[in-house]
């Protein structure tokens, strides 16, 4: 049977179970709608699936033991993928991206990546932003963002009232060229700063656009300063542990 792996927008609690019959492969399980199933993995952990996608699972009896056809193969049924999923092998798996999770982090069925302990203030997502056309280029847009960024920029750096009533009392935008895979694209990061000169805002959102003109936006953020860490060059990291899977032409 021709397997392959796919990219599935996911998330999923994980738990991994051992079914005990001597010389039986590990299983994985995930909840499913609601349901435990076990499901099939290859020698990396990461889920199989058919070719229309939906993810093989062992067919067991009311013991957990996996049933086998006269040969001796496991039965497997499929089933439809849910929105997101976190393979066993700790990567993200979304329709176009697939996310080394890293230590510390975990991913929601959003599809998004969480510091963990920091309520949801410290994400990162990556996204479909916007397609460019001749009437609206991608040049446009990124000057748009800039316009928008630096205006709110102005208004803190400025010192209206406004904003330090919201705690915010100096700002920095900064924009630079960013290379991801085979794409160019724009890096745009803005810092805000508190009355004590501590980080109170921080985002890093890294724009790249295929050949048809798709823009994807990968941004890391935190919110009120949360989970802020200076040492981590997010475009660094997400060079080296995101991927991108384009999507397949339209027919």
């Amino acid at each position: 049977m021709n397997k392959k792996i796919i990219a599935v927008f996911c998330a999923v609690i994980l738990m991994a179970s051992v079914f005990s019959a001597c010389g039986k492969k590990k299983l994985y399980t995930y909840e499913i709608a609601g349901k435990q199933e076990p499901v099939v993995t290859d020698e990396n952990n990461a889920l199989v699936t058919n070719a229309q996608g939906e993810i093989a699972v062992y067919v067991t009896d009311e013991n957990g033991e996996t049933l086998t056809a006269s040969n001796g193969d496991p039965n497997i049924n499929y089933i439809t993928p849910p929105n997101a999923l976190v393979h066993p092998n700790n990567t993200l798996v979304t329709e176009n991206f697939t996310f080394k999770i890293p230590d510390g982090w975990y991913g929601d069925e959003n599809g998004s990546l969480y510091k963990k302990d920091t309520d949801m203030k410290c994400y990162i997502k990556a996204i479909y932003a916007m397609t460019a056309t001749t009437e609206n280029p991608f040049e446009a847009y990124i000057d748009a963002v800039l316009v928008n960024n630096r205006t709110i920029i102005d208004a803190i750096n400025n010192g209206s009232d406004e904003t330090k009533q919201a705690g915010y009392y100096s700002a920095e935008c900064s924009q630079d060229e960013f290379e991801f895979q085979d794409y160019s694209g724009q890096k745009i990061f803005y810092t805000i700063y508190g009355d004590k000169g501590q980080v109170v805002h921080y985002a890093e959102n890294l724009y790249f656009m295929l050949d048809d003109g798709t823009v994807y936006l990968m941004n890391y953020v935190c919110e009120d300063g949360v989970g802020y860490d200076s040492s981590f060059n997010f475009a660094e990291w997400a060079t080296n542990n995101i991927t991108f899977k384009a999507p397949a032409a339209k027919s």
